[in-house]
């Protein structure tokens, strides 16, 4: 899966962009909390490493648009651009 092909990359740059992410399920995010541990990591069927060359961006709409969640990884760690 794309995840799995994003961990064993090994470019300069990795880039993972996960769009419409407040649009997932409660929980379905709960894999990348590893990112914030030290060494950084996602569930991936175990704890898989990410190395500095490895970045995720979740992107999503405005929290008041339909059907969107207010994920608790998204609250507790993400930064809002707007």
């Amino acid at each position: 899966d794309k995840l799995t092909s994003w961990l064993q990359s090994d470019k300069e740059h990795n880039y993972l962009f996960i769009d419409e992410a407040n649009l997932l399920a409660p929980g379905v995010l709960d894999r990348f909390e590893g990112l914030f541990s030290n060494p950084p990591s996602v569930l991936d069927g175990d704890l898989k490493p990410v190395s500095k060359k490895h970045q995720v961006i979740f992107a999503g709409n405005f929290g008041y648009f339909a059907d969107r969640e207010r994920h608790r990884f998204l609250a507790d760690r993400g930064h809002v651009i707007t």
